[in-house]
């Protein structure tokens, strides 16, 4: 299996499977057997990185009661390794979540979902309606 290796990371050939050496910033290059090539820019952090932000497609929401809805999270970097994002409702008997982020609505009423992920935080609104 051929690796090849830059300064700050090694890539195997095979999997393209990239493993870290040192911080830094790390050029690679791939070329297929056809002989397009594509570049991209790999930077290599120390420790852990943090949240700087997190975003979700709906902060204000309605759902029917019985219905279920997916939160969809952005934290960015991408990267940030400081802590899972977790997932509270405010009034658990208005609207569940679970670990994954789905949301189940319970009862007529109004609740909170809160997101974490390491010291930043996300509020989602949401409302029940009866059927």
């Amino acid at each position: 299996m051929d690796i090849i290796k830059t300064q700050h990371c090694c890539c195997k050939q095979k999997t393209g499977r990239l493993t870290a050496k040192k911080p830094g910033v790390a050029n690679i290059t791939v070329q297929l057997k056809s002989g397009a090539k594509s570049k991209c820019r790999v930077k290599v952090q120390k420790g852990s990185v943090k949240t700087k932000s997190i975003s979700v497609i709906l902060s204000r929401f309605s759902l029917k009661k019985g219905a279920t809805y997916k939160i969809e999270v952005l934290r960015k970097p991408l990267t940030a390794n400081d802590g899972k994002i977790t997932f509270r409702s405010s009034k658990p008997k208005v609207a569940g979540v679970n670990s994954k982020g789905t949301i189940k609505a319970l009862k007529k009423g109004k609740t909170t979902i809160i997101i974490r992920a390491g010291k930043k935080v996300r509020k989602v609104f949401v409302t029940v309606y009866n059927k």
